[in-house]
């Protein structure tokens, strides 16, 4: 399986990665990582020239991790650009509707100088297609860094995706409608002739696994497809281009062409499969997976070996040539760990013996050999991304072995139904009924697998963790035992949890969310002001920072006597005191009141300078809902008074440790 390609490819992305890490460092240093590839490279020929056996590979390997660094370092494009700090007109394209709810659009546009930006629209605008001319209103600014509470970095992810910025928008319209044929268009249509025939979440389903729109697609079916350990599903990837091409090849087995025809055939397969890729928006699961069916059937048309491991990491250098941020992607990464799980471990999985004799015996032999090797697949999957789906979800699914045993055979008789439903519409009135039962039985049986005890683990590893995990299945693999000892003694020290000191967090959210923490098993919140978005709040918060620093839920802070007291709207937490003005129903803290952090949620009756005065607090906190002229008045009066100010929406969440 391990070729020096595949050896390469390696070094390769592993200069990407450093070259990430080291970005800052690295900074004007493009020029003299270019002259070190070169030198590397150079000197890895006089090596093999003369003979060199064991300096060759090494240095080999250090011109192509040099290679992975410059790559990056060239890749990084200008989404350090400032943009103005006020509302502007901007005229931009539509590039995709991301996403679509009852309220408020989520769309990606290019501005006229190239930048891409994320816009959310709240305006009651016509339909929009791709390609349509807009022009909008909006202040735009740089995503956000996350901060010490969000385990997802949604600024970081943004930038990966080479978006500059993010805005939003009331005042949006179309100047100009797209015009001429584009495969983003016919997308478009499509899944309106989906939207024509189904709704609800049968619709969602069927343009997710068919198109890859998944604008529409509501959180409860996105939950049971991954508490199933089946979300590879909903994302377009070789699972789907496999079952496409197992159709063609079926076709092609049957017209039993010569040679001249099998090379046109096979041409034309090709063609199909690029623009079904170019048609769904090219994901990079999909682009591996036609990546290594191309090498395939060139292999197989040239009439030589393609192995399946040089395939894939040619798919992956591909890939990474025309875009390196797309190694940082979490559909990227999982979607080549379980190909190369599935090559890895499978072929040492597989039972090798003859069919029992008579019909019903081989039937009974096939339909054996059809469900193990199904669950090897699937179980060689899990297990190459269990360390990257805990890393990045924070949960491991129990059951999706058992899932994909039912998801894969039915995803089979959707796609195929889907393409008659596209092919022939005449039979609508047949293939709708057949496609909304399989759908709805797909739906069904997964949110019944969801619903079984203990369908998902809670595991927020450390950051040694995935590394870790890895190279003890090499250690393994390999039978060297005494270094499997480790990467497995790192793995177990990566889980434990750290210390966590007394302290107080202030969350950025909509509404005030103030966290006194004691340690990891018992911490208060208080919710002051409390409204329809504070359980929302709450949820994503104990997603993202208490599940994965392994905390337990925590108690009401007015009900806590022992640790924390509320009292009118100032909260007592040790030594420290918290007031929050802003909030309907709360009085203002007495005059003399010793206050650590005054939390601003709203408008005041009294003026910030006069409030700063008179508590003389030692940060000032502004949330979300402080914006324009009240939060310039705050800027400014705090400026004055000489009291820092946090402001949660550009800074994050504030913490305030306890002694």
């Amino acid at each position: 399986m391990f070729s020096p390609f595949i050896f390469l490819a390696l070094a390769f992305a592993s200069g990407i990665g450093a070259g990430d890490f080291f970005c800052a460092a690295l900074s004007g240093c493009l020029g003299w990582l270019t002259t070190g590839v070169a030198a590397t490279a150079a000197a890895a020929l006089l090596a093999a020239r003369h003979g060199r056996r064991r300096l060759f590979p090494v240095l080999l390997f250090l011109s192509a991790f040099l290679s992975g660094m410059a790559h990056l370092l060239a890749d990084t494009d200008s989404l350090s650009d400032t943009f103005p700090d006020r509302e502007q007109l901007y005229c931009a394209t539509l590039r995709q509707v991301f996403k679509t709810r009852e309220t408020q659009r989520t769309l990606d546009v290019v501005l006229a100088d190239g930048r891409v930006v994320r816009l959310y629209d709240a305006s009651a605008c016509t339909p929009l297609h791709a390609g349509d001319t807009l022009v909008f209103k909006a202040r735009i600014t740089q995503p956000r860094p996350a901060d010490f509470t969000e385990s997802f970095d949604y600024g970081l992810y943004l930038r990966r995706h080479h978006i500059a910025g993010t805005a939003y928008t009331r005042h949006l319209a179309v100047v100009g409608r797209a015009r001429g044929f584009s495969l983003k268009g016919l997308r478009e249509r499509l899944v309106g002739e989906l939207s024509g025939q189904f709704e609800g979440p049968v619709f969602q389903i069927l343009a997710a696994i068919t198109l890859g729109s998944r604008a529409t697609m509501q959180e409860d079916v996105q939950e049971a497809f991954r508490m199933a350990g089946a979300s590879h599903a909903l994302a377009l990837s070789g699972l789907h281009l496999g079952i496409l091409f197992m159709l063609f090849e079926t076709f092609v087995a049957r017209c039993r062409p010569g040679r001249r025809l099998q090379v046109a055939l096979g041409l034309v397969g090709l063609t199909f499969v690029w623009l079904f890729v170019a048609l769904t928006g090219a994901p990079p699961s999909l682009q591996r997976a036609a990546l290594m069916y191309t090498l395939y059937k060139a292999a197989r048309l040239l009439r030589r070996d393609a192995e399946a491991p040089v395939c894939l990491a040619t798919a992956a250098v591909v890939i990474l040539i025309a875009d390196a941020q797309a190694l940082f992607d979490v559909g990227f990464q999982l979607s080549f760990a379980s190909v190369a799980g599935i090559l890895w471990f499978v072929p040492r999985w597989s039972l090798h013996h003859k069919p029992a004799a008579g019909r019903t015996g081989r039937w009974a032999w096939r339909a054996a050999d059809m469900v193990w090797n199904l669950a090897c697949v699937s179980l060689a999957a899990s297990l190459a991304t269990l360390p990257l789906a805990a890393w990045h979800f924070h949960s491991v699914p129990m059951y999706g072995v058992f899932a994909n045993l039912f998801v894969v055979p039915t995803l089979y008789v959707l796609l195929t139904l889907s393409l008659l439903f596209f092919l022939l519409p005449p039979l609508h009135f047949f293939l709708v009924p057949l496609l909304s039962a399989a759908t709805s039985a797909l739906l069904g049986g997964l949110q019944g697998i969801s619903a079984l005890p203990c369908a998902t683990l809670n595991f927020a590893p450390g950051p040694l963790f995935v590394p870790a995990f890895y190279l003890t299945v090499a250690a393994l693999t390999f039978r060297k035992y005494l270094w499997a000892a480790l990467p497995f003694g790192l793995a177990l020290a990566a889980c434990l949890p750290q210390p966590m000191p007394p302290q107080i967090i202030v969350y950025d959210a909509a509404t005030p969310l103030v966290h006194c923490i004691v340690d990891r098993s018992r911490s208060f919140l208080w919710t002051p002001g409390q409204d329809g978005r504070t359980s929302a709040a709450i949820d994503r918060i104990s997603r993202g920072y208490w599940l994965p620093a392994g905390m337990m839920p925590p108690a009401t802070a007015a009900n806590a006597t022992a640790w924390a007291q509320v009292r009118g709207g100032v909260l007592c937490f040790g030594s420290k005191r918290v007031a929050v003005v802003g909030v309907d129903g709360l009085s203002a803290p007495p005059a003399g009141s010793k206050v650590d952090v005054l939390l601003v949620a709203g408008r005041t009756a009294e003026r910030p300078e006069r409030l700063l005065a008179r508590l003389r607090p030692q940060t000032a906190v502004v949330t979300r809902r402080m914006a324009g002229k009240g939060l310039r008045m705050w800027q400014q009066a705090a400026a004055e008074s000489g009291t820092p100010l946090h402001d949660l929406r550009r800074q994050g969440a504030f913490r305030l440790y306890v002694k």
